[in-house]
């Protein structure tokens, strides 16, 4: 089965004196898709409960130090379409969340997942 992209989300913004932000998944998500979450923070991000890291990187953004982190869901239901989860951050600063599923990828540990982001 080929890889495919199912849904994504629109960013949701937290401008200023945010700890954690949340929002909906994207609706259509189907059993064992794989459920990816775009988090940018201020400071280090905290792995939720039932997520996984799959790619954390830091960088210049405006004159600002901006943590990426690339979280995968470790189990993935249809249950989760439409389903807010929350990322929590160190401190308090400008946050965003995007998320994106994917169908067809052959695995189901976040180790494997590793290539697909």
């Amino acid at each position: 089965m080929a890889v495919t992209f199912v849904a994504g989300s629109s960013p949701t913004y937290e401008e200023e004196a945010a700890a954690s932000i949340s929002g909906a998944t994207p609706a259509g998500i189907a059993n064992d898709d794989t459920l990816l979450a775009a988090v940018f923070g201020r400071d280090a991000l905290t792995t939720p409960s039932g997520w996984s890291v799959l790619h954390a990187t830091t960088f210049d953004r405006s004159g600002a130090t901006t943590h990426l982190t690339v979280y995968g869901k470790d189990t993935v239901t249809s249950a989760d379409a439409s389903t807010s989860f929350t990322f929590d951050c160190a401190t308090t600063d400008r946050m965003e969340l995007a998320y994106a599923v994917l169908r067809g990828v052959d695995s189901v540990g976040a180790t494997d997942r590793k290539s697909v982001v």
